[in-house]
């Protein structure tokens, strides 16, 4: 996709959507062959695109106006559609509309609990104008002054860098908007797709499941996706949660998945 006054998506990509998936029914042989299974989650966007922040060498998140202009947005998901297409009708897809986009658009509020719980007890956060980096719940003050409409991102996030916030310009909302725009591009090129979420942790995917369909009025996505990393001792995405959790909340009927475990194993997760 070339972002330059006009959008369109070249064949050369159609061709390795096409690879990419006899790639996936050939693992799926494979497995298959020992008893097991392959499918695959394609992540569609990440959280990173609208903040800035470098997500590797040759890529810039640097598109806000995905978020903040509804005709910009569909542009893009219609160019989009052949591939969503492709992808949303293969039997061993999974498409995850966003990696971790409460990392793009946290309420203030929420940040602040997460430190006062000891969930976030080392993240860093810098006032307006401030190069100083407070950790913890010296950050809290400085939270609270933005005021309880203010949101905040998650900059750094990789495991092996140093985490913090960062004022967001952009609003749940905003970004709510985003996921069901995207949502609804792909059914209506693939209405058998099967569609996730890679929320940050158990809990942030129970919280934001509810209120995303809350807001849509019908279900979203037929998978409940969530990350849990360095397991089971880790303030950042502790699995707290059990299937009877989500099953008190109407959410049993799903499917329930961790998308990454990072870099803990299954030790202490039998409950799940």
């Amino acid at each position: 996709v070339e972002f330059s006054g006009a959008v369109v998506l070249d064949d050369f990509a159609l061709r390795a959507v096409e690879v990419f998936l006899q790639e996936v029914e050939f693992a799926n042989r494979a497995a298959r062959g020992r008893g097991r299974f392959f499918r695959a989650d394609v992540v569609l966007f990440d959280f990173r695109l609208a903040d800035g922040e470098v997500v590797n060498e040759r890529v810039r998140g640097e598109y806000p106006q995905l978020f903040t202009s509804a005709s910009e947005r569909r542009a893009v998901f219609a160019v989009l559609k052949p591939a969503l297409q492709l992808l949303g009708r293969h039997p061993l897809i999974a498409l995850n509309l966003m990696n971790e986009p409460e990392f793009l658009a946290l309420p203030v509020a929420k940040a602040i609990a997460r430190i006062e719980s000891g969930r976030w007890a080392d993240i860093g956060f810098a006032g307006a104008g401030k190069a100083v980096v407070v950790r913890g719940t010296a950050a809290v003050p400085l939270l609270r002054a933005l005021g309880e409409d203010a949101h905040v991102r998650v900059v750094g996030a990789g495991r092996n860098r140093a985490q913090k916030l960062a004022l967001s310009s952009l609003s749940v909302a905003e970004v709510d908007d985003f996921l069901l725009d995207l949502r609804q591009a792909i059914a209506e090129v693939a209405p058998e797709a099967r569609v996730t979420i890679g929320w940050t942790d158990d809990r942030s995917a129970l919280e934001n499941t509810l209120r995303l369909e809350e807001r849509a009025g019908a279900a979203v996505t037929e998978v409940i996706s969530f990350h849990v990393y360095e397991v089971p001792v880790n303030p950042w995405h502790p699995l707290v949660l059990t299937r009877a959790d989500f099953a008190a909340m109407g959410l049993g009927g799903r499917e329930i998945r961790i998308g990454e475990w990072g870099l803990g194993g299954l030790e202490g997760t039998a409950t799940i």
